[in-house]
């Protein structure tokens, strides 16, 4: 709930700092030379004009205005590229691009978490982590924190540990897409904030101090 209202509201900041004053076009009172005040319509999170779609005050240079598609989570696409905010994503499959989650999306090669490419995904059975992802995902390899690949992670066995980038699996126990070494898998629990816990030892990220 918290990244979608945060996504909302950086939304919101984007497209509101859009003006038009004496017939030009400004972004945070950055001048947009090209923009054409008369058809600016600024009512998304992306800007456009009779001849150019625009993110903050940057030209999307070759967005096709006939088939440009605002997704969401700063991705858009139209028949030719898929774009995150205001650059091409390199090597993405347009006709086959779609979001998975937020933040997160996929084609039919690869997997991306907010414009970057998750090295080593597989993007058919790639998927967020539910009900709850806080940044997780997985494929029938591997399980990812954001665009990283949480190594040695098993996804069958995989479960989310509260909000604050605590996992485990059968194998491990895992803080964001980093391994905590010696903590006992079965007595692990997320405290509050980003506190932990087993039956020997208390952590923050990794461990901290002993019970005894």
């Amino acid at each position: 709930m918290r990244k979608i209202i945060l996504f909302i509201l950086i939304s919101i900041s984007v497209f509101s700092e859009y003006k038009i004053e004496n017939g030009k076009v400004y972004y945070e009172d950055k001048l947009i030379a090209e923009a054409d005040a008369v058809t600016f319509d600024s009512s998304t999170d992306y800007a456009q004009d009779k001849n150019y779609i625009y993110y903050t005050e940057k030209k999307i240079e070759g967005a096709d205005l006939k088939t440009f598609e605002i997704l969401y989570s700063g991705y858009s696409k139209d028949k030719n590229h898929v774009y995150y905010k205001n650059n091409i994503l390199k090597g993405a499959d347009s006709k086959t691009f779609d979001m998975v989650h937020f933040g997160h999306a996929k084609d039919k090669n690869n997997a991306y978490y907010y414009g970057k490419k998750i090295e080593g995904a597989e993007a058919k059975t790639f998927d967020i982590i539910e009900p709850c992802a806080f940044g997780f995902s997985r494929d029938n390899i591997s399980v990812y924190y954001e665009d990283k690949k949480i190594p040695g992670s098993d996804p069958e066995t995989f479960e989310i540990l509260g909000e604050n980038g605590y996992s485990k699996d059968k194998n491990n126990v895992y803080f964001e897409n980093h391994i905590i070494d010696g903590a006992d898998i079965k007595t692990f629990r997320a405290l509050a904030g980003k506190i932990a816990e087993d039956k020997n030892n208390y952590y923050k990220s990794e461990k901290i101090s002993g019970k005894k």
